[in-house]
């Protein structure tokens, strides 16, 4: 099974392109909310997001 990626923050569309191409499954939800960050965290193994 490939790897969930959940991107929380804004980000290059060539990164998606990387990390889609290294065989990671990518969902992009930018500006999540945090209640709805904290319901579906669980079904991801990474979490990125932007220093600030």
């Amino acid at each position: 099974m490939k790897p969930k990626v959940l991107i929380a923050d804004p980000i290059d569309f060539s990164a998606v392109q990387i990390l889609s191409s290294a065989g990671f499954d990518v969902d992009q939800r930018p500006g999540i909310s945090a209640n709805e960050l904290e319901s579906v965290i669980g079904g991801f193994d990474v979490l990125m997001v932007r220093g600030r």
